[in-house]
């Protein structure tokens, strides 16, 4: 086999994962649209994220609803499109998606624009009703001002991994890979 027909099979297994995931997140049982929204995530593609959306926002089961808001936090780090529905999840009715979505915006957050929407989301729901988000919010809200404080001596807070995004990096640290001696 030559490897112009490898990669033809290759993309056309892809085409058929993709289209399989696609039928298994309509599907009628609960369970197997709870697996679907796991392994949409795991394909990192944006094809699935009008059905993540979908599912998160009205499936009438709490645990697809969580999950699919979870799968969406997880592409959110790669797709920005994923970080607005992450936004927007956030105003929503049942708290497990509200914390999927405050745990997806606390990770996905690369850039200062990222930031500069998700910092205030976060700020809001620090006052949400569900004592499980307060509680994820204060959390994130301490460890983001540790590494703030510590990294630039500081104060004011971002959330663990909004910490260090827009600020410069210290000449004197070397890369982890430079750090290593040679050989």
């Amino acid at each position: 086999m030559n490897s112009k027909s490898a990669r033809r099979d290759a993309a056309n297994d892809a085409a058929d994962s993709q289209a399989e995931i696609a039928a298994l997140l309509c599907d009628e049982r609960a369970a197997v649209r709870e697996a679907a929204a796991r392994r949409a995530a795991r394909s990192q593609s944006n094809r699935h994220l009008r059905a993540l959306n979908e599912l998160a926002r009205c499936d009438p089961s709490q645990r697809v609803r969580r999950e699919a808001a979870a799968a969406i936090g997880r592409i959110a780090a790669d797709l920005p499109e994923a970080f607005g529905v992450l936004a927007g999840l956030a105003e929503h009715s049942d708290p497990g998606v509200v914390l999927q979505a405050a745990r997806g915006l606390a990770r996905a957050t690369r850039d200062c624009s990222q930031q500069a929407v998700a910092l205030p989301i976060l700020d809001g729901l620090a006052a949400h009703p569900n004592e499980v988000v307060r509680e994820f919010v204060a959390v994130e809200r301490s460890r983001g001002s540790r590494r703030h404080k510590a990294s630039t001596g500081g104060g004011g807070y971002a959330p663990r991994c909004l910490a260090l995004a827009c600020e410069p990096t210290d000449p004197r640290r070397r890369p982890r890979a430079a750090r290593a001696p040679a050989r």
